[in-house]
């Protein structure tokens, strides 16, 4: 059963194979799971087994958001990372509760490479400018990161910034 997709922001600024870290990440498949998104600007998209997840981080006191935003890996402000973990961590990303046991970190890979856009709607951009919840869309073109086998493009849309109630 495929999980539904879910997204939401958090608006403080916050198989039998082998693990992670013993895998190349070329063979520890796509990135297809969940996107959940947090955070300043936090948008999370989950691989496929719950264990790890690419982060895509954008500081906007260091980099205000536009309608129309275009950054660069490196560039102060934005942080794009694969991260991986012992177990499956879907359910403590952008959530109050956590699990008994913590999950240990496998591994941190920064992005070295690519380009990230950001745009908002006219209604949206107004929104964020009042500091209240509002909706992104946000495309990664040839984002590089080490141990995977070709650069990562795709876009995420609708995803919403901001505290949710619940």
């Amino acid at each position: 059963m495929k999980k539904p997709l879910i997204a939401f922001m958090w608006f403080l600024a916050s198989a039998c194979t082998p693990p992670p870290s013993q895998q190349p990440l070329d063979d520890f498949g796509p990135f297809t799971g969940v996107t959940v998104s947090c955070g300043q600007f936090q948008v999370f998209v989950l691989h496929q087994s719950g264990t790890g997840y690419l982060r895509v981080f954008v500081d906007d006191k260091v980099m205000p958001l536009g309608r129309e935003n275009t950054f660069r890996v490196g560039e102060d402000g934005l942080s794009v990372e694969y991260r991986a973990f012992d177990q499956d961590i879907s359910s403590m990303l952008c959530n109050d509760v956590m699990p008994s046991v913590k999950p240990r970190e496998l591994q941190r890979v920064p992005a070295t490479a690519g380009v990230v856009y950001v745009s908002l709607s006219q209604e949206d951009f107004e929104l964020y400018l009042k500091g209240v919840t509002y909706r992104v869309n946000v495309v990664l073109n040839d984002v590089s990161i080490d141990g995977l086998a070709e650069p990562l493009s795709f876009r995420l849309e609708g995803m919403v910034v901001g505290w949710l109630p619940g």
